[in-house]
């Protein structure tokens, strides 16, 4: 993420809030920034949690936060970003939970973070997109060598259900 964006998206979460953030929680997320900003893959991925959660109370109009549906959607972008930076810089829960949001994003960029997960040790990630390769699934090309290579490296890092798939 560029830094002026983040400063001005991050920015905005803490001043345009329509009830009053405790100065510890505006001084952790410009903190969290900072770390983001500096390359800090798990300050980018608590930044994300924290902007995804607000993102809800903007979209369910709950604790206290009106309801306003172009303020959550305009969050849940910020969290996208945040996750796609802290899973390029090697945060494999964010990696995780951008495949989770697949619907808010372009399937090449799910694909991605599928892979970049599996690179980083998350077997159920590896076993997914081996199952998508396998099956040719949700426009991955069908190609079993491929999957095949993913099933054993899911099994590698210790999943079961990979290891069982893997052809001999």
């Amino acid at each position: 993420m560029r830094s002026a964006l983040s400063c001005v998206l991050v920015a905005s979460v803490a001043s345009a809030l329509a009830f009053p953030l405790a100065l510890s929680a505006q001084d952790e997320m410009a903190q969290l920034e900072r770390s983001c900003d500096a390359g800090e893959k798990y300050a980018c991925e608590r930044l994300a949690v924290r902007v995804w959660s607000l993102s809800i109370r903007y979209l369910l109009g709950s604790d206290g936060v009106p309801k306003d549906s172009a303020r959550a959607d305009s969050l849940r972008s910020l969290t996208l970003s945040l996750y796609e930076r802290g899973c390029e810089l090697g945060a494999q829960r964010s990696c995780v939970e951008l495949t989770e949001m697949r619907n808010l994003l372009p399937q090449e960029r799910v694909i991605w973070a599928m892979q970049r997960a599996c690179d980083l040790r998350e077997g159920a990630m590896c076993l997914r997109l081996g199952l998508m390769y396998d099956l040719g699934f949700q426009g991955v090309p069908k190609d079993t060598a491929r999957a095949s290579e993913l099933f054993k490296k899911g099994c590698l890092f210790d999943n079961k259900e990979a290891c069982g798939l893997i052809r001999r």
